[in-house]
Order: structure tokens, then C-alpha cells, then sequence
């Protein structure tokens, strides 16, 4: 896998990183990665 720099979601995360909501605090990080399809070898 590989990580994927996404400018969106970078906004999204600075509105995520501390969420108050009253009683509750939210506190998450989304991130973007690559996945390469591979054949399957094992048992396919």
C-alpha cells in the first residue's frame, strides 16, 4: 500500500481532529492509501 496525499481530506481532518459535541469530543484522522490488485496464487 501506498499513502496518498488527498488536499480534501486534509480539510476534512483539521474539522475532525477535535469535534466537540457537547458531552462527546470526537477525535479521528482519515487518511488515503493505493492498493494494487494482485493475482491470486495460493488457491485460485
Amino acid at each position: 500500500m501506498k499513502y496518498l496525499e488527498y488536499t480534501p481530506l486534509e480539510r476534512l481532518n483539521d474539522f475532525l481532529s477535535n469535534l466537540n459535541l457537547g458531552e462527546r469530543t470526537i477525535k479521528c484522522c482519515l487518511e488515503a492509501y493505493s492498493c494494487k490488485f494482485t493475482k491470486c496464487k495460493s488457491y485460485c
